[in-house]
Formats: structure tokens, sequence, C-alpha cells
């Protein structure tokens, strides 16, 4: 198809001192656009002397996109990011020793990101039926990417078409936070609870794309029976459609992770003299395991080597175990060794759980998702008898009905 329509699939049209004629050969227009909208509002109220709320209401519009680019075999991506969030906050002076904040947070904030567009409407949807690539219906545009580069280098043709792994995230979180500040004598307490609540609603095609990739090394195409192997050329195996190997990932819909992660903490700030001030505190947090609301979660029990799913046969639904030592202490101390003189030193624990990225969560396990990879053998020659390995043809499309 590219070879005969080369409104798809232009020739050259730049010099290049590239001795076959590829490096830098082609120059084209090209245009993208990114824009960002965002807005706040902000009400402060003081209904009594010792009392004081505020509530603010944010929203952002990010997107980015591509309008026209240089091959329309290259399908650019487009991002989206709406982004909501309300913030409360309520200050009550109980005395002039004792002051309590109350806030309390929701965010919702979605995420389109490496979605694909066809600027020259000629594949659209229709891609890979079009280039002749059996395979599912799309959601995104473009067709399975045809890689020449693999091995990297200098003087390979560029890759046709692209891979894209969309990241779909429409999560919401509310945060609850209490703070109690107390002065007493020469102690300043400070005592507070914080409960978070998030709900990740995301779908990840998975390392392996969502149209699937093919991938040319040129051994295929190599003499096996030369003394000397020369230095294989990708190209060749793509006009002979040899792949050394390809991969596709899954087409879900979003999971749904739910997790609390809730922390108290408390804290002396002790003036022990008037030149020293000792800080003295703890923090405890406790991070609920994920789970996902439909129990589409699997792992693997390294003690039996089995497959677990979540929430059948005695599981939990997040398959791995919580953790209650989570305590965090403070340790600091503030002395003036003269008027303009001040020393300060301190230690701490922090704990964080970044929550693993998009491809490491339990949701993207079989049978829930279904990524599919496969690697030929490349030709060898043992004495006199020449075995022409495995490769795979993009004529074929994927086996995604098999077993990943």
């Amino acid at each position: 198809y590219l070879f005969s329509h080369p409104e798809a699939y232009p020739g050259p049209n730049n010099p290049t001192s590239d001795p076959l004629g590829i490096y830098n050969n082609f120059v084209g227009h090209a245009a993208s656009f990114m824009e960002n909208n965002q807005g706040d509002v902000k009400i402060d109220w003081k209904p009594r002397t010792n009392d004081a709320f505020f509530f603010r209401y944010t929203q952002g519009y990010a997107n980015d996109g591509q309008t026209a680019d240089p091959l329309p075999v290259a399908f650019p991506m487009v991002d989206n990011y709406p982004d909501h969030f309300f913030d409360s906050n309520w200050v009550h002076t109980f005395s002039s020793a004792i002051v309590n904040s109350f806030t309390a947070n929701y965010g919702r904030v979605r995420f389109y990101n490496n979605v694909t567009t066809d600027p020259s409407g000629i594949f659209g949807l229709d891609g890979n039926q079009i280039v002749g690539i059996p395979g599912n219906p799309q959601q995104v545009a473009g067709f399975a990417l045809q890689n020449f580069n693999y091995t990297g280098g200098y003087g390979y043709p560029s890759a046709i078409s692209v891979d894209p792994s969309p990241e779909i995230f429409i999560d919401n979180s509310f945060d609850y936070v209490d703070n109690l500040t107390w002065q007493k004598g020469h102690h300043l307490l400070k005592f507070g609870a914080q409960f978070l609540r998030y709900q990740q609603n995301n779908f990840y095609a998975g390392n392996d794309g969502e149209l699937g990739l093919f991938n040319f090394t040129g051994i295929y195409t190599v003499n096996p029976y030369l003394t000397t192997t020369p230095t294989p050329y990708p190209f060749a195996d793509f006009l002979l459609d040899r792949a050394a190997n390809d991969g596709i990932g899954a087409v879900t819909g979003r999971t749904g992770q739910r997790q609390w992660r809730d922390g108290i903490f408390a804290q002396d700030d002790f003036k022990v003299t008037p030149k020293l001030t000792l800080n003295l505190g703890i923090r405890w947090d406790f991070f609920q395991p994920i789970y996902e609301v439909n129990n589409k979660q699997a792992n693997i029990n390294m003690q039996t080597i089995q497959i677990e799913y979540a929430g059948q046969d005695g599981n939990s639904r997040a398959l791995y175990d919580p953790t209650y030592t989570q305590f965090q202490p403070r340790v600091g101390f503030a002395y003036q060794v003269k008027p303009r003189l001040v020393v300060r030193g301190g230690y701490g624990i922090s704990s964080y759980l970044e929550g693993t990225g998009a491809a490491l969560r339990l949701t993207q396990n079989p049978p829930f998702h279904t990524d599919y990879q496969q690697t030929g053998v490349n030709p060898s020659v043992t004495g006199s008898v020449y075995s022409p390995g495995v490769y795979y043809q993009v004529s074929n499309g994927f086996p995604t009905t098999e077993p990943p």
C-alpha cells in the first residue's frame, strides 16, 4: 500500500551526505499547538471572631497536539489534561493558647496521554486493515509499528507508524486533615491526623502498545555461508516480511483501584532554656494495600509458585500484606550561640509510597491484561546443514488469542 500511494509515504526531497541516500533525506511541514487555561475562585469568610473559613475552586484545562505532520505515516500523539480541585479550611480559636485547623480537599485529575491522531485522514481507525495487518478493531489512529532501526545506527530508514501506549487516568482524591496547636508554658504542642482516599480509574495498554510493533533486524537476509558476516540491513527483512520479534499490549476497560492513606502525628517544640529549643515528634502512617473494585488483580505466590487471584480461595483483595510499622521520628534542636548566631540540627524518617508505575500494578497481570510478545530464532549453519530460523510475518498479524 505504501509504495503505491506516495501521498502516504512521499519520496526524498532533501539532499543528504549519507552514502545510502537515506539519512535526513526528507523535510516536511509540521504544525503543533499547546495551551493551558487555568482559573481560581477563592472566598474568605469570618462569621465570628474565633472562626475563619476559606473555600477555593481551581480548574485547569491543558492540551497539546499536532495538526500537521511531515509524514502521514508518523501519527503524532495528543494529550489532554482537564483538572478540578476544591479546597476548604476552617480555623477555630479556642483560646489564646489553643487553635485548631481543619482542612477538606477534593481533586479530580483526568489524564489522557499518548493518544495517536491522523492529521492526513488517510488511515484513521482503519490503518491495520488498509495496510493488510489482521487484528481487532482499532481504538486509536495508525497501524502497527514497523521498526527498521531496531539495531540502531546511521543510515537506516525511519520507522513507519508508531506504537502508542495511551495512559488514560481518571483519578479522584479526598483529603481530610485536622491539626491542633497548644501553647502550654515552655511547650508548643502539635497534634494532627490525616485521612487520604484515592480512587484511581486507569487504563494502560502496556509497554508493547495498543497497536503493536514489529522489529526487523536484517538477520534473515544475511548470507549465513559467508565467513565474515556483513552488517545486517533491517529494511531488507521488511521487504521479505520477516520480523525478528513482535509484541502488542492489551486493550481493556479501565481498572478501579482504591486505597486509604492515613496518618497521625504529635510534636513538642520544647524551649528548654531561653537559648535552647528541642523539637521532638513522631508520625505514624498506614497505607492500605491497593485493591481493585472488581477484584481484577493477580499475583504470584513465591512460596508455592502459584498464581493467586484477588478475593478468591482466602486471598485478600489486594494480594499483598499491609505494613503497620511506619513509625517516623522527628528530632531537632536550635541553639542560640550569641544574638546573631544560631545553630540548628535535626533528624527524621519519612516514608513515601509511590504506588508503582502504570506497568507494574497487579491489574496488568494475566488473565486481566494479556500482553503478547514473541521472539524468533536466528538462521544458522551447522556443518552443511542450513536452518532458516523462525521469523514472524506482519501479514499474519498478532496471535492475540494465545496465552501470553
